[in-house]
């Protein structure tokens, strides 16, 4: 479920890609989608900035703290897709939209049972991998592509799939280290061929 304002963890916040809006009730789901189509410089956090906006968007039925499941029909009630992802040392995908037909998609973080906007999903990954050159995520699989054309040809194999991550090794350098566990052959023969070449002579006739 989602709740109240959760104090984000230093990764995520420094990366300055993140919009935590702070509220006392359990609307962080409400207050965060109603974000991303603002662009406040000054108090952008402070959820009374949306509350004028909340008449515009389709909350009948929807439950609060708002749960995973919910999120299906509010799509529907109001043709936007939100993708949810969340953090555990890494960022990776809770909840990816099926609704791809709407233009407005809206990416948000989970974290702790609370809701907050993503603004830039480029910006949040961008550290997650060694290369500082600029990088286009796939929003599904979140793998990084050096041009948005090519993101996109991706995302179009992509949305039809199972929504999967791929979680590269820790070590840049990988090498067989398990000796131990190679299999010791009872026999081994080594065979080479000789060949005794010799003149023969000439037969005329």
């Amino acid at each position: 479920r989602g709740g109240c304002a959760v104090k984000l963890p230093k990764y995520i916040r420094d990366k300055k890609a993140v919009l935590n809006v702070k509220s006392a009730d359990e609307k962080c789901f409400v207050w965060s989608v109603l974000a991303s189509r603002r662009n406040y410089h000054s108090h952008a956090n402070d959820w009374k900035r949306y509350a004028k906006d909340e008449s515009k968007i389709n909350l009948d039925g929807i439950r609060f703290p708002v749960e995973l499941l919910q999120i299906t029909k509010f799509e529907q009630q109001n043709r936007m897709a939100i993708n949810v992802y969340t953090y555990d040392g890494d960022i990776f995908p809770l909840r990816i939209s099926k609704r791809q037909g709407f233009s407005e998609v809206v990416n948000l973080l989970y974290y702790k049972n609370h809701y907050c906007l993503i603004r830039s999903l480029d910006r949040l990954l961008s550290e997650q991998r060694l290369s500082r050159r600029r990088k286009f995520f796939c929003h599904r699989c979140l793998l990084p592509f050096y041009n948005e054309q090519a993101r996109a040809e991706h995302v179009a194999l992509c949305i039809n799939s199972e929504c999967t991550i791929v979680r590269m090794a820790d070590k840049q350098h990988l090498q067989f280290e398990n000796h131990r566990k190679q299999l010791r052959r009872s026999t081994i023969v080594y065979a080479d061929f000789e060949a005794l070449t010799e003149k023969v002579p000439a037969v005329e006739g």
